[in-house]
């Protein structure tokens, strides 16, 4: 997913559905097809170029199994889609305004965001970064002053921190 610099490159790159399932499996099975539940090489390929049976277990899979993709039946285009628009640098990303730009309902969207920021905490994420990175923080939550007489924190005034959350991002 790194190589595409914007939506009309992916678009232009991967046109059809076939050409992103070809793709993700040249990333996936970069050494070698092998089967999910088995860890065998020897596997079967069936004529619709998607699926797959091992030759061990004899459990018929597809690419997408144990990825972010299992078990759902939204496109791979719309996923790499997904993808690219939440890894491109910007402020954030409704499910709303994101289920606008990929045509699908704001209940799909916001399942795809929520898969995409999961696999993003786990342990392969955290390789350490190269070149030049930008680090930022803010504090987030409400003024003080905008707060009902009950719900005011003691001792807080002016710019304090004591009721806020830090949130720090890098690129």
């Amino acid at each position: 997913m790194l190589d595409f610099k914007s939506v009309v490159d992916l678009f232009e790159r991967l046109p059809t559905e076939q050409k992103c399932i070809d793709y993700f499996t040249d990333i996936r099975w970069a050494n070698g097809a092998y089967c999910p539940y088995y860890g065998n090489q020897k596997i079967f390929h069936y004529a619709d170029g998607t699926n797959h049976k091992c030759s061990a277990c004899k459990k018929r899979f597809s690419i997408k199994v144990d990825t972010i993709f299992e078990n759902s039946k939204i496109s791979l285009k719309k996923w790499f889609t997904a993808i690219l628009q939440v890894t491109t640098p910007k402020k954030s990303l409704s499910s709303l305004q994101f289920s606008r730009d990929i045509n699908v309902t704001q209940k799909t969207a916001w399942f795809m965001l929520r898969r995409i920021r999961e696999v993003t905490k786990l342990e392969s994420f955290s390789i350490p970064l190269k070149s030049t990175v930008e680090i930022d923080e803010t504090y987030i939550g409400g003024k003080e002053k905008n707060k009902h007489q009950n719900k005011k924190t003691k001792g807080t005034q002016g710019r304090s921190t004591k009721t806020k959350t830090v949130v720090i991002g890098m690129i």
